[in-house]
């Protein structure tokens, strides 16, 4: 006689199976390696357990909410923030770039400035530390130093404070590409670096002129 399955039954939200317990930080959060069952399309799902959230993470679970519902809004701000926040479809060179965590994004309609001086401190645009208001170039600044470190193993500025920050920034004549990739770089990367990386929003790559960059171009 065959014995009953001790195995529990795949729990089905918001039109995703889940089916496997990858990580999170349990009973408050859980991330699921689950299947879309739509398509049969895999994905992973963010598990959430409202009760008890203290009211700074319910705003900040919000605000990524109202994002994900208009991520694909043409006017939107992203604060990129940390390089392990972009993740790849798989290991292959055919990999699709994914950006994860959006709980610091928001959407600005054209002619809109953000004041909020948030992010990380490594990838974050000197307008920011300096409490100015800002639009969509701090991201762009933000993909600058994601790029720079990608390309040196190191970030292009280092301080223990925004304070430190600025100085290193001010005081940096030229980007300190590392010498021993400098020979390798096409005058394109280093060319999209220095105009990203520009401390004046102003002069810095707009996103239609980062996008139209020789750098970028096959």
């Amino acid at each position: 006689m065959a014995g009953r399955s001790t195995e529990t039954p795949p729990t089905v939200v918001g039109g995703y199976e889940l089916r496997e317990r990858l990580g999170g930080r349990p009973p408050a959060t859980s991330v699921w390696r689950a299947v879309r069952l739509s398509t049969g399309a895999p994905a992973a799902v963010k598990q959430v357990r409202l009760a008890g959230l203290p009211g700074r993470l319910r705003d900040s679970l919000d605000c990524e909410l109202r994002f994900l519902a208009a991520v694909s809004h043409p006017n939107i701000i992203r604060l990129l923030d940390v390089v392990r926040n972009i993740l790849l479809s798989c290991l292959g060179s055919d990999a699709i770039l994914k950006i994860s965590d959006f709980g610091l994004s928001r959407v600005l309609h054209p002619g809109e400035y953000a004041e909020t001086a948030c992010g990380t401190r490594l990838y974050m645009a000197p307008e920011v530390m300096l409490f100015q208001k800002y639009d969509d170039k701090v991201d762009l600044w933000s993909i600058g130093a994601i790029l720079f470190e990608l390309l040196n193993g190191y970030p292009p500025f280092r301080g223990r404070s925004n304070v430190q920050m600025l100085q290193c920034i001010n005081r940096t004549g030229s980007l300190p590409f590392s010498q021993l990739v400098v020979p390798s770089l096409h005058p394109d990367c280093i060319d999209i670096c220095t105009r990203l990386l520009c401390t004046n929003p102003v002069k810095r790559l707009s996103l239609q002129e980062f996008i139209n960059h020789g750098f970028l171009r096959p």
